[in-house]
């Protein structure tokens, strides 16, 4: 956590992101990659400058070209490997000398990337089991920002093309929420005892209501198990901001 509390001492606003987050403080039993990290946009040089002056960092030129995993394979598209998943939206750092208490990589993204109001500090949490004190400045997205943020960016991605791996890896964070954060040991909903209708537990309940309206229809899907629609039909329904019992009897009606 060395790194975003380096560049919030710089007084830059930066937010853990992905893995880093869903494991400290969503409690997500995942492996760590690449350290992500939001900033705003028009501070993502500083906060990397902030970061190199303070640790012993420094850029990774042409940064995409050091890993396959940000980019789709040729099964998906013969042009693929030519696409980064960010653009020129984000800044890659790397550490001046291996060591095993520190992040290889950290992806330093403008948070517009995945459509983050980072100013917004209801959008955030403060690590509610800190290892020392002097990391309470470091903020994390809440269930709530996480899942917004993930069916925002599924439908309005950083780069005009369909990403394949960079679709999934957003998929992930809403699965990972799903499975490990939000269910009773695993358990995301219970059949009605006259219907058999599979009726979401309560705390799915309560962060539908918070997510934005229009997010909720695929949402839903997800937590319901039903899995998700084509695109122009899932974006369909958010604009006409469907309810659970809308999405069942779409579902049942075989539309």
């Amino acid at each position: 956590l060395r790194p975003p509390l380096a560049i919030s001492k710089a007084g830059i606003p930066c937010v853990v992101w992905a893995e880093d987050a869903l494991s400290i403080v969503h409690r997500v039993l995942t492996a760590l990659f690449d350290l992500q990290l939001l900033a705003p946009d028009n501070q993502v040089p500083a906060a990397v400058k902030a970061l190199c002056a303070q640790l012993p960092y420094n850029v990774i030129p042409n940064g995409d070209t050091e890993t396959t995993r940000w980019r789709d394979t040729k099964l998906i598209t013969r042009i693929a490997r030519m696409r980064s998943t960010w653009g020129r939206r984000r800044l890659l750092v790397r550490p001046t000398k291996s060591t095993k208490k520190a992040p290889t990589r950290i992806l330093l993204h403008q948070a517009t990337t995945f459509h983050f109001d980072i100013n917004d500090t209801s959008r955030t949490i403060l690590n509610p089991a800190l290892p020392d004190p002097a990391f309470a400045l470091i903020r994390f997205p809440t269930i709530t920002a996480f899942l917004d943020s993930a069916v925002d960016t599924q439908y309005e991605p950083p780069l005009p093309v369909q990403h394949y791996k960079f679709n999934q890896h957003l998929q992930m964070f809403i699965g990972y929420l799903e499975l490990y954060t939000l269910p009773d040991e695993g358990v995301q909903w219970v059949p009605d005892a006259e219907t058999n209708e599979h009726i979401l537990l309560p705390q799915f309940l309560q962060v539908l209501d918070t997510v934005k309206e229009e997010n909720r229809p695929s949402l839903i899907r997800d937590f319901m198990g039903l899995g998700r629609r084509g695109f122009e039909v899932s974006v369909l329904a958010g604009s006409q901001l469907w309810t659970p019992a809308d999405i069942l009897a779409d579902t049942t009606s075989g539309i």
